[in-house]
């Protein structure tokens, strides 16, 4: 099976405003400085967080695609971690966030998947992550930073959850078998017994 979930919260955060909500700005900015930003996504997408796809599913593939704003992209690699402290686009600041995050406090430390935008779309693997959710793991959404040292030009915006194309807004495509629900089990049993004694009242009229 197959699921587009469009990203429902996205923010960034900036250090030259450490005090400052993004979470109505129609991109999401990645930079390593000048000034120094980060991006945060999240969206519900299974059934226990108010999304589509039943908890516990196997997930074949998950991408997350992020649409380059016109005329904008980068020549750094930008990384995606999953992100570990409950946040908000409303309210998230650079400040609340722990000053930017801490690796092995607030995001994993370890990054998900490595991109250098280069305009259209940007597609981050995130199967493994989104199979982690899939399991029970919190679903906290994602932070995107730049990963090497400021060079001119190595920033990127994408186009946020509140750009008014709505094709542009960033997506998790996600493909999955789902695991049957314990209803689906019971039929399948009852269904299996029903072949079993016809099979038996079958021979007995045989012999």
């Amino acid at each position: 099976m197959a699921d587009m979930v469009t990203v429902t919260q996205a923010s960034f955060i900036s250090q030259d405003t450490p005090g400052s909500t993004h979470g109505s700005a129609m991109t999401i900015s990645v930079d390593p400085a000048n000034p120094l930003t980060k991006g945060l996504l999240q969206t519900p997408i299974f059934t226990s967080e108010g999304g589509t796809i039943p908890d516990g599913s196997t997930i074949t593939s998950a991408t997350l695609d992020l649409v380059v704003t016109t005329g904008t992209s980068s020549n750094n690699v930008m990384d995606l971690h999953r992100v570990i402290t409950p946040w908000a686009e409303d309210t998230v600041t650079w400040n609340s966030f722990n000053s930017g995050g801490v690796a092995g406090t607030d995001y994993d430390a370890t990054a998900e998947d490595g991109q250098v935008p280069s305009g259209g779309t940007t597609t981050f693997n995130v199967t493994s992550l989104v199979q982690e959710w899939s399991n029970g793991t919190a679903n906290r959404g994602v932070i995107i930073i730049s990963r090497n040292v400021p060079t001119a030009g190595d920033g990127v915006l994408w186009d946020s959850d509140d750009t008014t194309t709505a094709s542009n807004r960033p997506v998790f495509n996600i493909n999955y078998t789902a695991v049957p629900e314990p209803s689906q089990f019971l039929l399948m049993g009852l269904v299996a017994g029903v072949v079993v004694s016809f099979k038996v009242w079958k021979k007995r009229r045989q012999a």
